[in-house]
């Protein structure tokens, strides 16, 4: 069944980040590589799956004093872990991943609230569960305790 987007929870770390107006889950997707031969009594092409790719999540926002932790996190090359709750029925479900923080813009117009995008490359292999079935199953992918229980 689909759901209402409104009501998504974005963490990095162990901030919230409010006042989104847009979120972008990463595209997932896999390198392929060509292992065709000469010996092949077909015409086609034959590949094997490569390595996989994470992706990017980028959000949309408006700004506010809370938000230079995300300017910081441009200035960091941590990796810091990443939630997105999303609001799904009868319990929320969690897509969680280890992020590099690869972009932060502002833009200042002269009749309106300061927007901000920033941009996070995903580092690893991301995970997408039941809350808190996830914490159980992905031990290794450290969630603040504000996380853990939102």
């Amino acid at each position: 069944m689909s759901a209402f987007a409104n009501g998504t929870i974005f963490r990095i770390g162990p901030t919230t980040i409010s006042e989104l107006i847009s979120v972008t889950c990463p595209n997932l997707s896999s390198d392929s590589i060509d292992v065709s031969s000469y010996g092949q009594d077909y015409t086609y092409r034959s590949f094997l799956q490569g390595l996989l790719d994470g992706g990017e999540i980028t959000i949309d926002g408006l700004f506010n004093s809370s938000d230079e932790f995300v300017l910081n996190q441009v200035n960091s090359s941590d990796q810091v872990p990443l939630s997105i709750d999303l609001p799904t029925s009868p319990s929320a479900t969690r897509f969680g991943v280890y992020v590099v923080c690869t972009g932060f813009n502002t833009e200042e117009p002269t009749d309106g609230i300061i927007p901000f995008t920033a941009s996070y490359k995903v580092t690893g292999k991301p995970v997408l569960g039941q809350i808190p079935a996830i914490v159980t199953l992905y031990p290794s992918l450290t969630f603040y305790p504000s996380i853990v229980t939102g």
